[in-house]
C-alpha cells in the first residue's frame, strides 16, 4: 500500500474508485461501515416531446400512409405487386411462398442525416412470419446499397421480399429505421 501512495497511484485511484462505487449504489461511507447521507433529489416532469420512446421498441407502433416518423421522416409505400414473378424464371420464391415487390419513398425532414438502409425493413405476412427483404436477379432495382439521406432529402427504392402463396390481406412491412428505437408498421392490405 505504501508504493500506491508513494508513487502517486491511490490519490489518482481514489476519485476512479469514488465514481465506480457510485455507480454502483454504493459509497466510501457505506463500505467503512457508515451509513451514507441521505439526499433529496427534486423530481420534475418530462419535457414533452414528440419522438417515442425508447422503451417503445418492444411494441410495434401502427403507422398509417404516409408513415411520419417523430416528425423527422415519412415512409410512403407507393407500390404493392404481390405475386411478382421472373418472366426470365431466374428468381423462384421458396415452394409456398410468392415474391411481394414494393416500391418505397422516405423523406427526411429532420435536421440531421439518416441512413436508410434495406435491412431495416421486413415483411410480415398473414400467418405473422417475418421475411427480409431480398435481392431479385431479374429485378436489378431490388438491389440497392444503404445511402444516408441529408435534410430535406428523399430517396425512392424498390424492396422485394417472399410472403405465403394465396395469401394477399394482412401484410404489414415494419420499418425499424433506428436499432434502438421503435418498430413502425405499415399496414399493406
Amino acid at each position: 500500500m505504501r508504493r500506491f501512495v508513494r508513487y502517486g497511484i491511490l490519490p489518482l485511484a481514489l476519485p476512479a474508485i469514488t465514481l465506480i462505487l457510485a455507480a454502483c449504489g454504493s459509497s466510501p461511507q457505506a463500505t467503512a461501515g457508515k451509513s451514507p447521507a441521505k439526499t433529496t433529489v427534486a423530481k420534475t416532469a418530462p419535457k414533452a416531446t414528440s419522438k417515442p420512446s425508447p422503451t417503445a421498441a418492444s411494441k410495434p407502433m401502427a403507422c398509417a400512409q404516409p408513415c411520419v416518423v417523430a416528425d423527422d421522416m415519412t415512409l410512403t409505400v407507393s407500390s404493392i405487386q404481390y405475386g411478382w414473378s421472373d418472366p426470365n424464371g431466374i428468381d423462384t420464391p421458396d415452394p409456398g411462398n410468392t415474391y411481394v415487390v414494393l416500391q418505397i419513398t422516405v423523406v427526411n425532414h429532420g435536421s440531421s442525416s439518416y441512413n436508410l438502409n434495406p435491412d431495416d425493413f421486413t415483411l410480415q405476412d398473414a400467418s405473422g412470419i417475418r421475411h427480409s427483404s431480398e435481392i431479385l436477379v431479374d429485378d436489378q432495382a431490388t438491389e440497392w446499397s444503404p445511402v444516408d439521406l441529408t435534410k430535406g432529402a428523399s430517396q425512392t427504392e424498390t424492396l422485394a421480399f417472399q410472403a405465403r402463396a394465396n395469401e394477399p390481406h394482412g401484410l404489414i412491412l415494419r420499418w425499424q429505421p433506428d436499432l434502438l428505437g421503435p418498430v413502425y408498421q405499415v399496414k399493406l392490405s
